[in-house]
């Protein structure tokens, strides 16, 4: 179903910086804001971690409100396409976009280092 939001993970290999993964989250963000139909966008971004993630690189949660469906030309199926294309331009980064699903459920993980950000659109 064509909703007004989807999420984005990038992943970057281990030993990553949390810089270097923030500079590939921000490209993401960057780009998805040039996008009409993307109203803000929210990121997080991680390195190290606890448990299971011990080891991994670093990941950036972002997730992307659309405008409403009936005032955008394209759907989110459509978009999710084009951030997949974008993302073949990060270096060493895999860029993940998603079309959300409508069953529950969620995750989470033990991150030492974190940041936080939310852009709007100018419109």
């Amino acid at each position: 179903e064509d909703s007004n939001s989807f999420p984005v993970t990038i992943q970057t290999p281990a030993g990553t910086s949390l810089e270097a993964t923030d500079e590939a989250s921000q490209q993401i963000e960057q780009a998805l804001m040039n996008m009409p139909e993307v109203q803000y966008v929210f990121g997080s971004v991680s390195v190290g971690g606890t448990g299971f993630s011990t080891g991994l690189g670093g990941t950036s949660r972002i997730s992307v409100q659309l405008t409403p469906k009936n005032e955008r030309s394209r759907s989110v199926f459509e978009l999710v396409q084009q951030v997949r294309q974008l993302g073949r331009q990060v270096p060493n980064a895999q860029v993940i976009p998603s079309v959300p699903s409508s069953l529950p459920g969620g995750g989470g993980s033990g991150a030492e280092e974190a940041t936080w950000r939310e852009r709007r659109s100018a419109a």
